[in-house]
Order: C-alpha cells, then structure tokens, then sequence
C-alpha cells in the first residue's frame, strides 16, 4: 500500500524538481535578494522594504509601467491576425501544410535578426517605410530616435512575431470543434462570419484565454525587442521613453550594480502579473460556467 502510494509522486518528481530549480528557487532567491544590500559576492546587509519605499517613489519605474501598458495596447494585433489566419487556414484543403508552416516560420526566426530588419525597414536616413513615405509627398518620420514612434516599431516587431506561433495554438484548438453544430448552422443559413463567431469561439475559449495570459505576460514585461531595437551600445543606452520595468530591472541590477533594487522591481512585476492572469483565469471559468 505505502509502494503504490509512492508511485504517483515517483512519477511526479521529474517534473517537481524541475519547477523547484528553475521556477521556485529563484522565485524565493529574487525576494531574498530584493530584502538585501548585496552585491552578488561578498557579504549582505538585511535592509528590509528598503528597495520596496525606493521603488514607490521612482519615477523611472512608473514611467515604465506606463510603457509595458502602452506595449499591451498591442495585444489585439497579436491575437486578432492569428485567429483570422487561423481561420483561413483551416478551412483550405489543399496546400493546408504548406501555409501553415509558412505562417508558423515567423516565430522562429530569430529575434536578433528580424530586430536587424526592422532596424533597416524604420532607418530614419534609409528605411524602406521613409522612402515610400517620401514618395507619396509625407515627411519622414524619425521612427528609431523619437520614443513614441519607437514603441510603434517595437509593438509591430512583437506582433510580427507572435502571430505565427498563436495560430499554430488556435489550429490546433480548432480541431476539437464539434463539426455537427457547423452543419447545423450552416444548415439555418449562417455564414461564414456567424458560424464563427457564434459557434466557433465559445468552443475555443479555453484557446483564447490561454494565448491573451501568455501575450499579456510577454508585452508587459517586454525585453529584448526594446533592447535589440532601442539600444545602441549598452543597456544603458536605451532610451527611458521605451523601457519597460524588466528593462529598468536588469539595468539597476547588472549595469547600475545595484541588485536588491532590480529584484524588487521584479518581484512587483511577477505580483502584478500573476494577479492579472489569475483574475482572467477566473473570469473566463465564471463565463463558462
């Protein structure tokens, strides 16, 4: 009895001592970190809510909250395209592979170089978008030193991105649609649009709820499309109009030296993050409900 009651947590520890190392430790080691004047070697000075009361009154940190908010203003663009191509692709017979993997190839592409292209495509001396921008009579546009316009570069650079990897989840959400309500609709004179929207989606909302927690999490604790875009040098080179607090986390911490202060902007995010996520969480579970 005692063996058989081992064997599901037998099973389970793979997966628990992978949680515990890469998920709960440093989880735990950030808020010790954040609870500290340390500087990584040598010994630590306990300095309580020290870092906490700083970062309430950084002005640096609200100003990146304001960002990571205006980065989520992107997320419609994330999800919208990658339902509707979702869509399509479903529905085509032939060449259904072919597209798919087309689409899909978008999310692995690496970062470093489509930040290279999109660099190129928004140069304010050369950039493809200036010169057709120039053609039509409008001025250029400084797309890579002002920060609003910036953003605008960075935001398409991440929707670019995702699109592809949240249809591959939307495809594959769409495969356990009951094909005899379809019928049934189409039947009643639905169309396309109808079918849908009204068919399609409230069995698909399990999909949808998952992929908007994941895009919001990625846009609001934005990273490395704002350091490859907006740096320039150094960490410390990009531009405080576009960074985010993960942003400002990893300055304070490895460029600043200033690691407890970094923590703790972290460990708000991952509060602020998890809240969010848990509150969607229920919501879409009281909907189904």
């Amino acid at each position: 009895m005692k063996r058989r009651s081992l064997a599901p947590w037998l099973m389970l520890s793979p997966m628990l001592i992978h949680m515990a190392v890469v998920w709960v430790y440093p989880l735990a080691m950030n808020v010790w970190i954040s609870l500290h004047d340390w500087q990584f070697l040598g010994e630590s000075e306990f300095v309580g809510a020290a870092n906490y009361r700083q970062l309430a009154g950084a002005d640096e940190f609200w100003d990146g909250i304001v960002n990571s908010l205006i980065y989520t203003a992107f997320l419609p663009l994330t999800l919208g395209p990658a339902l509707l191509v979702a869509f399509l692709v479903h529905d085509i017979r032939a060449g259904r592979g072919f597209f798919r993997s087309a689409y899909y190839a978008t999310s692995v592409i690496s970062l470093f170089g489509l930040a290279l292209v999109f660099r190129f495509l928004f140069s304010d001396q050369v950039g493809l978008v200036n010169g057709y921008l120039v053609d039509l009579g409008l001025e250029p546009i400084a797309w890579l030193t002002d920060s609003t316009f910036l953003k605008v570069v960075i935001g398409s650079l991440t929707v670019y991105k995702g699109i592809g990897w949240n249809m591959l989840v939307y495809l594959g959400a769409l495969q356990s649609v009951d094909k005899t309500l379809m019928e049934a609709a189409r039947v009643d004179g639905a169309g396309w649009w109808r079918t849908r929207i009204s068919i399609v989606l409230p069995q698909i909302r399990p999909a949808i709820v998952f992929t908007t927690i994941l895009a919001f999490s990625a846009l609001f604790q934005l990273f490395a499309p704002i350091v490859l875009v907006g740096g320039r040098n150094s960490f410390t080179d990009v531009p405080r109009g576009i960074r985010t607090p993960t942003v400002e986390a990893y300055i304070q911490a490895f460029a600043l030296r200033n690691p407890g202060y970094g923590s703790a902007i972290m460990v708000v995010m991952t509060v602020i993050v998890v809240s969010i996520s848990a509150f969607a969480v229920r919501r879409s579970e009281e909907a189904e409900a």
